[in-house]
């Protein structure tokens, strides 16, 4: 695991038990995701495979859709694991595993491989949906959400404001996102919706990514020391309201039934 992957482990881990209270996004985009798996003639009893687990809302909204799945749940910290199996409850048809999804240690097979804001995290991000695409099972589906450009241009314009550079990493614009599907494999779609999130104050802001395990910076990024990130939080506190908007993409593909 390299070092930016250990910083995002640690995150998360720390964040598992408020995690729940403070992922509004992660709530909003589970359920347009499972909206559009939905949409896909996924057998009642598929093998799914679940990446990034964390708390468990996917997992709660699709074992509701398919019960009788046989399901491999996973996430990088094991803390987000343990966090997950307690709110889902250990079933049979369940199993738990400490895994990268960027370097998945499962056999293939999978009727549906899903993920949840989750693929932002990923240093090599094509490579990583080609290796997924690889474990699906012929009509298999990989549906997943991501960060897109354009997410958070108000925290980086603050910080652009301030002379610093900001730490978000650079996501990849949805025309970008549609290229990594192999369409020689099959067939996908992305799109995207912007979703606003409102702050009574710049503090509340930060809490909250902290309170999800997101405060890690981009690769290479050197945090702001305490004086500076204050004249950031104070320069967004000039509004009413601190909005943050997150460009959301959708991204389903499923792969030909005869491959």
């Amino acid at each position: 695991m390299s070092p930016w992957k250990d910083q995002i482990n640690q995150a998360f881990g720390n964040a598992s038990e408020d995690y729940a209270k403070n992922a509004n996004l992660q709530r909003t985009t589970t359920t347009e995701l499972v909206k559009r798996i939905a949409k896909f003639p996924i057998s009642s009893a598929p093998r799914v495979l679940e990446i990034g687990c964390g708390t468990g809302f996917l997992t709660q909204a699709l074992h509701s859709i398919y019960p009788g799945a046989n399901w491999t749940i996973t996430d990088i910290s094991l803390d987000m694991l343990a966090s997950c199996q307690r709110t889902i409850g250990n079933a049979a048809n369940m199993r738990f595993q400490q895994m990268d999804g960027e370097f998945p240690t499962v056999d293939g097979g999978f009727d549906l491989i899903c993920a949840n804001m989750t693929f932002q995290w990923f240093e090599d991000l094509p490579g990583s949906i080609a290796n997924l695409v690889d474990l699906l099972s012929p009509g298999g589906v990989l549906a997943y959400t991501t960060l897109c450009h354009g997410s958070l241009f108000e925290w980086q314009e603050a910080h652009r404001g301030c002379g610093f550079i900001p730490g978000t990493p650079e996501y990849p614009l949805v025309k970008v996102l549609k290229s990594y599907w192999p369409d020689t494999h099959g067939e996908g779609a992305v799109d995207a919706a912007g979703i606003e999130q409102k702050y009574p104050n710049s503090f509340a802001f930060a809490r909250s990514i902290k309170g999800i395990g997101a405060e890690t910076p981009a690769v290479g990024h050197h945090p702001l020391n305490a004086g500076s990130m204050r004249r950031v939080l104070r320069s967004l506190d000039q509004q009413d309201n601190v909005t943050m908007t997150y460009q959301v993409a959708y991204a389903t593909y499923q792969k030909y039934a005869d491959t």
